[in-house]
């Protein structure tokens, strides 16, 4: 669980460390920020006057706002850290994080953020919030002084309410085969790096769903849980097909270059004047697609193609789906970054359906998903949205694929043929 939370966590903090992600496109409504946590003190007093944007910022601002600062005896809050420099202390409702620094501030990140008070004198720190759901949270965090590359995989502390679901289910070893390649990109006019997970059994010749990621380095990951889910015959065999995002996703060294590839991948208009994204998209929707069918036989109808990303992948997810439903019959945007969908051309036939996710507590993220949900479903397209309690860059988006594989297929299965 630890190596795959980090892979999905430095992409997300990747999305999250520039301005065009976490500021909101919705000036009109600043009155309300969601890029932060409020006091509760603060939103319970908050009266939005019958403004429907406003009544869902404070909806979405009330899942997680902040307490005062706990009176903690010192001795309890050592005994909850034990070796330690962060620690989760929960009752129903209530959420109490405590650290230990020698630091002049700490600051909870990365599924929480907001700052941690001293307890007196000491090295001891604690914050206390209001948690919708607290008892079935699946919450990340980074222990206090470490930054960027400082900390390793398991420095990541995880904390699961006793309520949560279960972890997915880990298959030690995968009986198929997890298999990297390099694919020229004509439209990118360069190198792209590539992982892909290959059912047991699989064969030339075959016509296989796939599941096209958005970050694809966590392939071999999900293939531990995939593969178990085909095992027990809750889905049929299927193709995983990730490419990999970042200076770290193309072959040619990109070391000299200030560009956030990433995000100038997968976000339109990241960058005003230049066409990357598009040119990205074309690699992606058709180039990657069609490399797919033609080496490891993925099916070429469209009803069997997934386009799944989280966070600045959720945002390309999104346009990948409404772009390419020729290509995708079904998108799966998670906590979909840069803002939401507020206007859009009516479905049609051939539109995609799309499956919209976020956690309670990563506020920017669940706004611009219930926005663009929203914004769909009331143009004719095919919409369910899933939201639990979780921060950015927790469990959620593992949680969602296993979902949404086995609702994709068992809804298929019963599909009038």
């Amino acid at each position: 669980m630890k190596r795959v939370a980090a892979v999905l966590m430095a992409a997300s903090l990747c999305a999250c460390s520039g301005a065009p992600e976490t500021s909101e496109l919705a000036p009109e409504a600043a009155t309300l920020s969601l890029n932060r946590v409020h006091d509760c003190s603060e939103l319970d007093g908050f009266d939005p006057d019958g403004d429907a944007d406003l009544v869902l910022r404070l909806e979405i601002a009330r899942m997680l706002c902040q307490l005062p600062a706990p009176d903690l005896d010192p001795a309890v809050v050592a005994a909850a850290l034990g070796e330690r420099n962060i620690a989760v202390m929960a009752e129903p409702s209530t959420l109490t994080l405590v650290a230990r620094s020698d630091a002049e501030s700490v600051v909870a990140s990365p599924d929480i953020r907001a700052s941690l008070a001293r307890i007196g004198d000491s090295d001891l720190w604690a914050a206390q919030f209001r948690a919708a759901d607290i008892d079935s949270a699946i919450l990340m965090f980074i222990p206090p002084g470490l930054t960027g590359r400082s900390f390793s995989n398991d420095d990541l502390v995880f904390w699961r309410g006793p309520a949560a679901p279960d972890a997915p289910v880990l298959k030690p070893d995968i009986a198929g085969q997890v298999i990297d390649r390099e694919v020229w990109s004509d439209a990118l006019q360069e190198t792209r790096r590539v992982e892909v997970y290959l059912p047991e059994g699989h064969r030339e010749g075959g016509a296989y769903p796939a599941v096209f990621l958005a970050d694809g380095a966590v392939v071999a990951y999900y293939a531990r849980i995939v593969e178990p889910l085909i095992d027990a015959g809750l889905i049929p065999p299927i193709v995983l097909v990730g490419a990999l995002s970042g200076a770290g996703g193309i072959v040619e060294d990109r070391s000299g270059s200030d560009v956030d590839w990433r995000n100038a991948d997968y976000l339109q208009g990241f960058y005003a004047d230049e066409d990357r994204f598009a040119q990205h998209m074309d690699f992606f929707a058709n180039e990657l697609t069609r490399y797919a069918e033609r080496e490891f036989s993925v099916s070429t109808d469209r009803r069997d193609k997934i386009v799944q990303g989280h966070s600045s992948g959720g945002a390309f997810a999104l346009s990948a789906g409404l772009m390419h439903p020729e290509v995708f019959a079904t998108a799966w945007p998670g906590s979909p970054g840069r803002g939401p969908v507020r206007e859009i051309e009516p479905a049609d036939q051939g539109s995609a359906a799309f499956s919209f996710s976020a956690g309670y507590y990563d506020a920017v993220f669940q706004y611009s998903s219930r926005v663009s949900a929203r914004t769909l479903a009331e143009n004719g397209y095919q919409v369910r949205e899933t939201y639990r309690p979780a921060g950015h860059n927790s469990g959620l988006p593992t949680a969602m694929v296993v979902q949404g594989l086995t609702d994709f297929f068992a809804e298929r299965d019963r599909a009038p043929q």
